[in-house]
């Protein structure tokens, strides 16, 4: 895959399978599980969640990406947890591999991509500092902004236009810049916080959008299933559902009755 996240998921596949080889070898097993932890949390917080649309969307790299690296966790943790890791394989194993977890080989000489866990940690160090100013503003994830800018000494590391549609999306906003500084100046950022009022209507669009996915769920309803949501026409909101109904019912699949 060409996709920024699957070659980061990967490299960081193989950071922990280096580290854990190596604090393995040493018969330090408290280094060999720590990374594990850590990695864990990337997938599930960050891999999965960024990738969420993607494999909503049926998109095949997603897929085989998890896939992949599920298998090769499923080896990692098999010193460990052995049950678990055990249980894993038989779910996502195929014909053609071995019969057990604990049959296959431990493999060796694996090297990280150094660059893409770069960027990615570039990404996420200046996401985090974003939401830290949108938490003082108390700004909504959810209400786009208009702009982030992210004042860093030196040029943009390679791979930059990789990562710009993840911050972009992670902090919401409709743009990111980057700014160089001198080398002595620390890195910081600058988040846009005016809200204009296309800004806080498709803010609101969100709201909504999030409260028709919750009653979905509550309806046990499956990403194919049609559902329909009914609207008080006293509501509040009721008109401004009403000029979106279409998009909201296309964004949602699910159709929208006044009653």
């Amino acid at each position: 895959s060409t996709h920024v996240l699957d070659r980061w998921i990967i490299a960081r596949l193989h950071q922990v399978h280096e580290e854990n080889t190596e604090a393995m070898n040493a018969y330090n097993l408290v280094a060999a599980t720590r990374p594990l932890a850590l990695f864990i949390d990337d997938l599930s917080t960050w891999y999965l969640r960024r990738s969420r649309e993607r494999i909503k969307n049926g998109e095949k790299d997603a897929f085989a990406t998890t896939l992949f690296v599920l298998r090769e966790t499923s080896k990692l943790i098999a010193p460990f947890a052995p049950f678990r890791a055990e249980h894993l394989w038989q779910d996502l194993k195929t014909e053609k591999d071995e019969e057990s977890v604990h049959l296959t080989m431990w493999q060796e000489e694996i090297v990280a991509n150094q660059e893409v866990l770069t960027n990615m940690q570039f990404a996420r160090y200046f996401v985090t500092q974003a939401l830290m100013q949108r938490s003082e503003a108390n700004i909504r994830v959810r209400q786009p902004l208009t702009r982030l800018v992210i004042n860093h000494a030196g040029p943009a590391p390679a791979g930059w236009e990789d990562v710009v549609p993840i911050i972009e999306d992670e902090v919401n906003v409709k743009e990111v810049l980057l700014r160089e500084l001198g080398k002595d100046q620390p890195p910081f950022v600058l988040l846009e916080k005016n809200i204009t009022d296309e800004l806080r209507e498709e803010g609101m669009l969100r709201d909504i959008v999030r409260d028709i996915q919750a009653f979905r769920k509550e309806s046990n309803l499956n990403p194919k299933d049609r559902g329909t949501y009914k609207v008080n026409p006293s509501a509040g909101n009721a008109s401004f559902i009403e000029t979106h109904r279409e998009y909201l019912e296309k964004e949602t699949n699910t159709s929208i009755e006044f009653n």
